[in-house]
């Protein structure tokens, strides 16, 4: 009968996945182990990168999204809210003057502001992209005309 000698494994690989991992890390050199932890930290390394890369295209598309959508939109609607008050103060003017020329001067700064106005119109017709923004804009279209002033620049009988 022939004995057998069990058989030693040949490379530190067969070692490796026949004890459990905190011997192996005990059997192995200091520069392995260096190696092994400094192989996990650019694992960690690169991870982080990526979430951060990932997370600074996000924010660029938020960003840009607000610079080219949302911005001129805001900025649209305080340029009709300064026109509205304006408009407003124009008319009362054009009311209560009773100097033709002064009236003249005021007409034609009212029918000024119902220009910006009605350009102001048009560059929310070209940014809106939502549902709802076009209900908003088509009530506000609607007031607007409602309210006596048209979109289209205000003339009175001469």
């Amino acid at each position: 009968m022939r004995c057998t000698r069990r058989r030693e494994p040949s490379s530190a690989l067969e070692n490796l996945h026949r004890q459990p991992l905190s011997a192996n890390v005990k059997n192995l050199k200091i520069s392995a182990r260096l190696s092994l932890v400094f192989g996990l930290l650019l694992l960690l390394l690169a991870v982080i990168s990526l979430v951060g890369i990932n997370r600074l295209h996000s924010l660029d598309a938020t960003t840009t999204r607000i610079t080219a959508n949302t911005s001129p939109k805001i900025e649209a609607a305080r340029e009709m809210s300064y026109q509205a008050v304006d408009a407003t103060r124009l008319t009362r003017n054009l009311i209560l003057e009773r100097d033709d020329a002064i009236r003249k001067t005021h007409r034609a700064n009212l029918e000024q502001s119902r220009a910006g106005t009605d350009k102001q119109m048009a560059v929310l017709d070209r940014l809106v992209d939502s549902d709802r923004e076009r209900v908003l804009l088509a009530a506000s279209k609607a007031r607007w005309r409602t309210t006596g002033a048209s979109p289209t620049p205000w003339r009175s009988s001469p």
